[in-house]
């Protein structure tokens, strides 16, 4: 597939369905999950943003009130979602 326009004015070759054209996923970062986890203070670091690492721990905390099983969250995959 080419990359033009349809003669609906859409890019061609993109499947506007997701996220992928022409077999190359295109990466969005979350930046709300990002600027919400900045805003919010740290409760181990006056001053200072929660980490991403505190986040984990509050949404593990969460998920083990809520299922009574152990999140499995941490540093690394907040990391991911934030960056998409």
């Amino acid at each position: 597939m080419g990359g033009g326009y349809d003669r609906d004015g859409r890019v061609s070759g993109w499947d506007h369905g997701s996220d992928v054209w022409e077999g190359v996923v295109v990466v969005t970062p979350n930046t709300a999950l990002r600027l919400l986890r900045e805003r919010t203070p740290s409760p181990a670091t006056p001053g200072e943003p929660l980490s991403r690492q505190e986040l984990a721990d509050l949404i593990n905390a969460q998920v083990l009130r809520s299922t009574e099983r152990s999140g499995a969250l941490d540093a690394n995959y907040i990391g991911k979602l934030e960056r998409g």
